[in-house]
C-alpha cells in the first residue's frame, strides 16, 4: 500500500520533528536512561505544543485525528529514542472517554492536558496476563461501597500516575466473562501501595507491583457497565497493539 501524507499531516509531523530535534537529543535519552526516569521534559513539551490532546474529541478540548496519523506520530517519537508509547496519549485514555462518567472524563482530561500519563493500567497479575479467567483481584460491592483486594504486576508508571484503571472481578458472579469490571481509582487511596520492579533495561518507564489491601471506594469508581470490563478494555487494545 502506498501511503501519501496529506498537507495537514506533513505540517503536523514537521512540527513534531522540530520538537523532537530540540528536546529529545541522543544525550537527553542517554541521560534519563542512566537516571532511570521517564522523559518528563519531553512530556511537558508535548503538552505545551498540544500533542497530548491529539485524538481527543473536540468536546473535550482536543483535536481529532485519524489512527494512521496517530501511528506515524508514535513511530517518529520511537525513532527518536522513546519507544515506550509516549507518542499518543489518547491510547491511555480512550476507555475513559468512551465509557467513563462526566466526572471521570473531566478528571482525566484535566490531567492529560498537562501530562501524558493520566493513569496506569491495572490489568496484569502474577498469574494472569491476557487470560481474563485467571484474574484474581476482587471487587466486592456492598452498601454503596466497593472493597478491592489483590495484586497487580508489571504495571507501568504506577509511581507517577495519579489514577489506576483497575480490572477486578466480583467474586459472587460465577460467569467469568460477566464477573470482571473496570474501575478508576486515585492512587493515593488508602490501602494502595506500590513496589518497584528492578529491570535490566527499559528504564524510561517505571514498572511495578501494585498491592490493594482493603481499598474502599464509592460506587462512582465503576467505569462503564458492571461486568463489561474486559470487553471495554479490548476496545482500547485494538489500537494500542498496532502502535
Amino acid at each position: 500500500m502506498l501511503l501519501r501524507l496529506s498537507d495537514e499531516q506533513q505540517l503536523l509531523l514537521e512540527s513534531l520533528d522540530e520538537l523532537l530535534a530540540r528536546v529529545v537529543t541522543p544525550e537527553y535519552v542517554a541521560r534519563i536512561d542512566r537516571e532511570h526516569r521517564p522523559p518528563l521534559e519531553f512530556e511537558e513539551a508535548m503538552a505545551e505544543a498540544g500533542f497530548s490532546m491529539l485524538g481527543v474529541p473536540e468536546e473535550f478540548g482536543g483535536t481529532p485525528i485519524d489512527n494512521v496519523t496517530l501511528s506515524i506520530i508514535s513511530q517518529r517519537v520511537a525513532r527518536a529514542g522513546l519507544a515506550t508509547g509516549y507518542g499518543s496519549s489518547i491510547l491511555q485514555v480512550g476507555d475513559i472517554l468512551e465509557f467513563g462518567t462526566a466526572e471521570q472524563q473531566k478528571a482525566i482530561i484535566d490531567h492529560l492536558s498537562h501530562n501524558t500519563w493520566a493513569f496506569c493500567l491495572g490489568f496484569t497479575e502474577p498469574g494472569a496476563g491476557s487470560d481474563n479467567a485467571s484474574l484474581r483481584t476482587t471487587a466486592v460491592h456492598k452498601n454503596g461501597k466497593i472493597t478491592f483486594n489483590g495484586v497487580k504486576t508489571l504495571i507501568t508508571s504506577a509511581q507517577i500516575a495519579p489514577y489506576i484503571l483497575l480490572m477486578a472481578r466480583d467474586p459472587e458472579v460465577e460467569d467469568q466473562r460477566k464477573a470482571i469490571s473496570m474501575y478508576l481509582i486515585p492512587m493515593d487511596t488508602p490501602g494502595i501501595s506500590v513496589s518497584p520492579i528492578e529491570k535490566i533495561a527499559w528504564h524510561l518507564t517505571d514498572t511495578n507491583e501494585v498491592f490493594l489491601d482493603n481499598v474502599v471506594t464509592d460506587e462512582s469508581a465503576l467505569v462503564g457497565v458492571k461486568g463489561n470490563g474486559f470487553k471495554q478494555l479490548m476496545r482500547n487494545f485494538e489500537m494500542e497493539r498496532i502502535v
